[in-house]
């Protein structure tokens, strides 16, 4: 079990009914599959980065994540 499913599960386990998130480093747009249904995760939210070098992440990991949650 990785460090953020643990503290996943022991926030839920503490405060059921409060919301979590998390967000895997900017620009990355690999969900590790063990988060995409983890119960315990209410949304995922991700950053597209803060370099303007890479302004066009923005909206390119938007539409990946898109796509992803098509499948």
């Amino acid at each position: 079990m990785s460090y953020y499913t643990t503290a996943l599960k022991a926030i839920k386990t503490v405060s059921p009914e409060c919301l979590t998130t998390m967000h895997m480093q900017g620009r990355l747009t690999d969900l590790p599959a063990e988060y995409m249904n983890d119960p315990d995760l209410d949304f995922y939210m991700y950053q597209s980065g803060h370099n303007t070098e890479y302004r066009h992440m923005a909206y390119a990991m938007a539409q990946d994540f898109y796509y992803l949650i098509q499948r």
